[in-house]
C-alpha cells in the first residue's frame, strides 16, 4: 500500500513539474484557457448554482430534516434525514451530496462506511447546472436541458435502486449526536459563507482545467491520446468540446475527474471504495445515454439547434444581472464572515 502510495505521489510531481515547463514554454495558451475558465464561472457555474447550494445548505442546517425522522420511526430501514440527502444531492448538484454525508459522518448521523455507499450514488449534477448550465448557457435549448435532466435522474435513482436491493444503500438510520440549532439569521450567514466556499471551490478546479484543456487541444492534432481526455478532465468544459447529446448525457453522469476532486476534497471523513465509486460513474454515465436514447426514440426532438456549435459565446459580466447578484451576494457573505474576527494585524493570519 505504501509503495503504490509512493508511486502516485511522484507520478503527481513528475506531471506538475511537466505542466509547468509547458507553462513558460507556452503562457499564451494558459492565458486563453484560463480566461476561457474563468468566463464559464461568471457566466454559467457562479449564477447557476451559488443559490442553489445556498438553499440546500440552508435546509440542511436548520435541522429541520432530523425532525421528520417520525415519519420513518417504524422503519428500520429508513431515516428522513438520509433520504432527503439524497434528494438534496439531485437538487443541490455535484459536490453537495458529498459535502451533506461528510457533515453528517461528523456529526454522527451515519457511519463512514455507509456514507461511503451512499456516496456512490449522491454524485448528481443538479436541475440548475444541466438545464440552466448545460441546457441553456452551452447547447442554446432549454428543452434539451430538461431531456438531460430526466435521464440523469432516472439513471442515479436506478443506481439508488440497485444499491437498496443489494443492501448497499447506506440509508438505515444512525443514533445522532445532538447539534444546537442555529437561528434563522446566523443560520443564514453560515448557509451562504459554506455556499460560497464550495462554489469558488468548484470555479478553481473549473479554471485549472480549463488551462489544461487548452494545452491539450493545442497539442492534440499531434499527440492522438489527447484527443479523448480533454472529455474527461472537466465536465463544464466537455461538454463544450461535443455536439453529441448521448455523449453530453454520459459525461454528466461520468462527472469527470475535476468533479471527482471537488468531491474528495469535502470527503475527508468519507469510507470511499475507489473501485466502486468509478464503476458507479460509469454505470451513471451509459444508463443516462440509454435513457437519452430511449427519449429521442419516443419523443422525436429537432436536435439541430446545437449541431453546429463550436463553443460557447459569452457576453461581458456587467450585462448578466444573475452575474452580479450572485457576486454580490458572495462579497457581502465573506464581508460578513470576516468582520466578526479578531484581527491580530498579521495579514495572512487574518485571512486565515
Amino acid at each position: 500500500m505504501k509503495k503504490t502510495s509512493a508511486v502516485l505521489n511522484v507520478s503527481v510531481i513528475i506531471l506538475v513539474l511537466a505542466y509547468i515547463f509547458i507553462l513558460l514554454a507556452r503562457p499564451d495558451i494558459c492565458r486563453n484557457g484560463t480566461v476561457t475558465g474563468i468566463l464559464l464561472c461568471g457566466r454559467v457555474i457562479i449564477p447557476s448554482l451559488f443559490p442553489f447550494v445556498m438553499c440546500v445548505l440552508f435546509i440542511m442546517n436548520s435541522g429541520l430534516l432530523g425532525k421528520l425522522n417520525f415519519l420513518f420511526k417504524s422503519s428500520e430501514k429508513f431515516s428522513a434525514e438520509n433520504i432527503f440527502t439524497v434528494l438534496l444531492s439531485f437538487i443541490g448538484g455535484y459536490p453537495i451530496g458529498a459535502k451533506l454525508l461528510n457533515s453528517a459522518v461528523e456529526c454522527g448521523r451515519i457511519s463512514p462506511k455507509k456514507a461511503g455507499n451512499m456516496l456512490n450514488y449522491c454524485v448528481n449534477a443538479g436541475p440548475a447546472f444541466i438545464v440552466s448550465a448545460v441546457g441553456s448557457g452551452i447547447l442554446g435549448s432549454k428543452e434539451l436541458g430538461f431531456i438531460l435532466l430526466i435521464s440523469h435522474i432516472f439513471s442515479g435513482l436506478i443506481l439508488c435502486l440497485i444499491s437498496v436491493i443489494t443492501g448497499n444503500a447506506g440509508i438505515k438510520p444512525t443514533a445522532a449526536i445532538k447539534k444546537p440549532d442555529l437561528n434563522a439569521a446566523d443560520n443564514f450567514v453560515k448557509s451562504a459563507a459554506e455556499a460560497s466556499g464550495t462554489v469558488l471551490s468548484i470555479c478553481g478546479f473549473v479554471i485549472l482545467f480549463s488551462s489544461v484543456n487548452a494545452y491539450i487541444s493545442y497539442y492534440a492534432d499531434s499527440v492522438y491520446l489527447l484527443k479523448g481526455l480533454g472529455l474527461v478532465l472537466e465536465v463544464t468544459n466537455a461538454v463544450t468540446l461535443t455536439n453529441n447529446i448521448y455523449l453530453i448525457s454520459f459525461l454528466l453522469g461520468f462527472a469527470g475527474i475535476s468533479v471527482w476532486c471537488q468531491i474528495l476534497s469535502v470527503s475527508g471523513k468519507i469510507k470511499i471504495n475507489y473501485i466502486k465509486f468509478v464503476i458507479f460513474r460509469l454505470s451513471h454515465g451509459l444508463i443516462s445515454a440509454v435513457i437519452t436514447y430511449i427519449q429521442f426514440k419516443i419523443f422525436p426532438v429537432n436536435i439541430a439547434v446545437f449541431s453546429n456549435s463550436k463553443g460557447i459565446s459569452f457576453n461581458q459580466f456587467h450585462s448578466s444581472a444573475a452575474v452580479a447578484l450572485s457576486l454580490f451576494a458572495m462579497g457581502v457573505v465573506f464581508i460578513i464572515s470576516i468582520s466578526s474576527k479578531k484581527c491580530t494585524g498579521k495579514m495572512l493570519e487574518d485571512m486565515i
